[in-house]
């Protein structure tokens, strides 16, 4: 198995999670987190690991599509024992093979962490902790610090009034129930 350092990758992007081993040369099945999981297979250096503090940079040396999500080499993991070993890891890749969001489009990566207010009264409502997918809509994850509470938000137009990225801020509608 080919040995990495651990370093910081601050704008890189998670693209799925290795969710098995595929045949019986160390490829790896990989549940995708993009619309379009191909486009993951143009870059050569993937980033695995948890966080994008303490990624492993790892090299891709093939890929290809299988079903709705991905069959790919990386090397160093060269049996499916080895392989193995990778299951339940996460797969990041650089910004840079990302294009720019289209206009009142937003990377998940890029909410998070972002502070939430309320319009009506301008309370903090505590930050973006992390959205999921319910598959009619996207829907925040926002809490304080320091609390385990979470508010679940809908990410519609209705409650997610401005987001301003410069500010790293979200103003929301509060409809009853939330």
């Amino acid at each position: 198995m080919k040995s990495a350092n651990a370093v910081t990758k601050p704008n890189w992007f998670q693209i799925g999670q290795i969710i098995g081993v595929f045949g019986v040369r160390g490829e790896v099945k990989v549940k995708p987190f993009m619309d379009d999981p191909t486009a993951a297979l143009q870059a050569k250096v993937w980033g695995l690991g948890e966080s994008a503090q303490g990624l492993r940079e790892v090299t891709l040396v093939h890929g290809r599509r299988h079903g709705p999500g991905l069959v790919v080499k990386l090397a160093g993991w060269d049996s499916p024992e080895a392989a193995s070993t990778l299951q339940g890891q996460t797969l990041w890749l650089p910004r840079e093979y990302f294009p720019e969001p289209e206009e009142d489009a937003f990377y998940w990566q890029d909410l998070t962490g972002c502070r939430v207010v309320d319009e009506a009264d301008g309370s903090d409502l505590g930050v973006v902790r992390g959205l999921f997918s319910t598959g009619s809509n996207d829907v925040l994850v926002v809490g304080r610090e320091g609390e385990r509470q979470e508010r679940l938000l809908p990410f519609i137009r209705d409650v997610v009034i401005q987001v301003d990225m410069e500010n790293r801020r979200l103003t929301v509608r509060l409809l009853p129930g939330l």
